[in-house]
């Protein structure tokens, strides 16, 4: 059972939060509950990522999942599309900051972020 004050108190401190502090609190989140397929990878480790893939099949997957090579994030959706995004926010970076707010709350697991590791100390304060 979740603490409504320490999900809120996580909740805030996520949405004010980096993009950069975000996704890999997203992707700490993806290994704490085995959705390996939803991590979110910088662009510049496309190429490693798609090592071995024709060019033209990299350019379909990025047309179908409406990506952008100049957006600094991807990920492959469930249609192994591209889908690129810049910031957490964004409506198809596939961030749900309120699941990982909400697991964080349940689990007290603070997924590697010192700032969610202080809150939990606190009971759901954030502190300066």
């Amino acid at each position: 059972m979740k603490d409504e004050k320490m999900y809120r108190g996580i909740l805030e401190a996520i949405r004010n939060m980096s993009t950069d502090d975000v996704v890999n609190l997203h992707n700490n989140y993806c290994k704490a509950v085995n959705d390996m397929d939803g991590v979110i990878y910088p662009m510049e480790l496309l190429d490693e990522e798609f090592t071995g893939i024709n060019p033209l099949e990299l350019a379909k997957r990025f047309h179908d999942g409406d990506g952008n090579p100049y957006d600094n994030y991807f990920r492959s959706n469930s249609y192994e599309c591209i889908e690129t995004f810049n910031y957490w926010d964004d409506e198809n970076s596939g961030i749900f900051v309120e699941n990982i707010a909400d697991y964080i709350a349940k689990s007290f697991d603070d997924l590697g972020n010192d700032e969610v590791a202080e809150i939990l100390r606190n009971g759901g304060k954030e502190t300066a």
